[in-house]
Order: C-alpha cells, then sequence, then structure tokens
C-alpha cells in the first residue's frame, strides 16, 4: 500500500488536469497513488474526454480513475 494518496478532483478541465498529473509524476518521491475524482457525471462529454486522455497519455499503474456518477 502506498505510502501517499495524491488526490485530484477534476470538473471541466481534461487539460488542466494533465498539468496537475505531470506535475505529480515528475517528483522524485515514489511510494504514492494518484486518485483522480470526476465529477463530470458519467458519460457526459468532459468525461468522456478526460477519460480519454488518461487512456492515451498515462499508462502508470499508480493512476486510478474514478468516476462520480452525478
Amino acid at each position: 500500500m502506498p505510502k501517499v494518496s495524491v488526490v485530484i478532483p477534476t470538473y471541466k478541465r481534461p487539460e488542466i488536469l494533465c498539468r496537475a498529473l505531470d506535475s505529480v509524476l515528475k517528483q522524485d518521491y515514489e511510494d504514492y497513488e494518484i486518485l483522480i475524482i470526476d465529477d463530470n457525471g458519467n458519460g457526459s462529454q468532459i468525461q468522456l474526454a478526460t477519460e480519454e486522455i488518461l487512456k492515451k497519455k498515462y499508462k502508470d499503474k499508480r493512476i486510478k480513475y474514478i468516476i462520480n456518477e452525478k
């Protein structure tokens, strides 16, 4: 289990999310998980865009993507 959890909530900002993720991934410390909490609503256009960006650009196993229902 990781020692640190980095929680990144996101709402209508898939481009800025990449900047936040890149910042965390550049850190020297590596014993962490990144929890992305998507508040755009499951199946919304922005949620789908965010999910697509994460799938294409980020393959890190420490990233966990959680979609809120509403």
